[in-house]
């Protein structure tokens, strides 16, 4: 099947509208920088930052469970010391 000559014009019209959008350095968000990129290569950039996000976050996870284990034993002992210890005296307040 052959393409008309019309619809080969609006295939090329798109094919540079294609190119243009993979091949343009569009100008960063971010205030005051001179950095550009395709869209293809923010794509990447994006995808990039959300793996080390993920890096992080799973880091953070790991150090406040290690902390959840530590301060178990610690919650537990304050709340035995404060059953040993009684009520609070209110300093005979009433």
């Amino acid at each position: 099947m052959a393409l008309s000559d019309a619809e080969q014009h609006q295939l090329l019209d798109k094919l540079r509208k294609v190119d243009v959008e993979l091949t343009y350095g569009f100008q960063s968000r971010v205030a005051d920088s001179d950095y550009r990129d395709t869209l293809a290569g923010y794509a990447l950039n994006s995808d990039a930052a959300d793996y080390r996000a993920e890096q992080r976050l799973a880091a953070l996870e790991l150090k406040i469970d290690k902390l959840s284990t530590v301060s178990e034993p610690i919650v537990g002992l304050l709340a035995r010391t404060r059953a040993d210890e009684g009520p609070a005296d209110d300093g005979g307040a009433e």
